[in-house]
């Protein structure tokens, strides 16, 4: 039964991400109520936190298309936003306090969540890397796809981030949502991300270490491209603030990494994952 003075409004296309934050939430006493970008707004949701889940490009598309239209103040606004706000022309970690310079058709729809977000009082943006989970379209499905399908994974070489886990962004945020529920007056911009940077062929072969446990996969190629593509620089994100101010501190993508495959494979098999003999 909720005992939160208020109700979360999960913002969103359905999917992991949104299930996985609604069960968190639900467990933790909380009021949640679900809308999808464009429908009008549960009135039975106020007083509320609204909170706009964008877990990858085209859902960030299509909320900034169809942001909602408040017309009275909410609890809180939290949004989930993206590295790619950022050009990745620093050298360095990008701070949030950095004004977001991306200028390709990627950053557009991010920068619009981030810029509609800050016309709230006391409103949070949480920037993350890529997301992984065990399922819909991420960099850790492609590459098991890649490798079922063709036997072969594509990676850019020079590509650096730090992978997260849907799982530990969603713990991140349920943790958040607590201590701002419990009257931490935390506002403005947050960085998370997993604690440990790689770049694509090392997340590839990681990848595929452990997916040699579920399923037997020969020799695959993977093929590192040097082109121009590889010249880019994913902005790297500094997670101090988020430590500072509520005390979270990052995983490592490595320690996230067997669940989600063994949850990979268990949902193709429709059992759960068994190791091969």
């Amino acid at each position: 039964m909720a005992h939160w003075p208020f109700c979360i409004v999960l913002i969103g296309k359905p999917g992991s991400l949104t299930a996985a934050l609604q069960a968190g939430f639900q467990q933790e006493g909380f009021a949640v109520e679900l809308a999808a970008p464009g429908e009008p707004l549960p009135a039975t949701a106020l007083p509320a936190t609204w909170l706009l889940i964008a877990a990858s490009q085209q859902e960030a598309d299509d909320l900034a298309a169809h942001l909602p239209a408040i017309t009275q103040a909410p609890a809180r606004v939290l949004v989930l936003s993206s590295y790619r706000v950022f050009s990745g022309e620093k050298s360095g970690f990008y701070h949030e306090a950095d004004t977001p310079d991306g200028t390709d058709a990627s950053a557009a729809p991010w920068q619009a969540l981030e810029q509609w977000a800050g016309g709230f009082a006391g409103h949070c943006i949480l920037r993350t890397d890529r997301l992984f989970a065990a399922s819909a379209d991420n960099i850790l499905t492609r590459l098991l796809q890649g490798v079922i399908d063709a036997g072969e994974v594509h990676v850019t070489g020079h590509l650096r981030g730090c992978p997260t886990a849907e799982s530990d962004i969603a713990r991140v945020i349920i943790a958040m949502m607590q201590q701002m529920a419990c009257g931490a007056q935390c506002s403005g911009v947050y960085h998370y991300c997993s604690g440990d940077i790689t770049h694509c062929n090392e997340f590839a072969e990681a990848v595929l270490t452990h997916a040699r446990q579920f399923q037997s996969i020969p020799d695959v190629n993977i093929i590192t491209h040097e082109g121009e593509a590889s010249k880019q620089r994913a902005p790297l994100l500094s997670c101090q603030r988020i430590l500072d101010h509520f005390g979270i501190r990052q995983r490592a993508w490595h320690s996230s990494l067997p669940a989600v495959i063994r949850e990979y494979f268990a949902s193709r098999s429709g059992k759960p994952a068994a190791r091969p003999h």
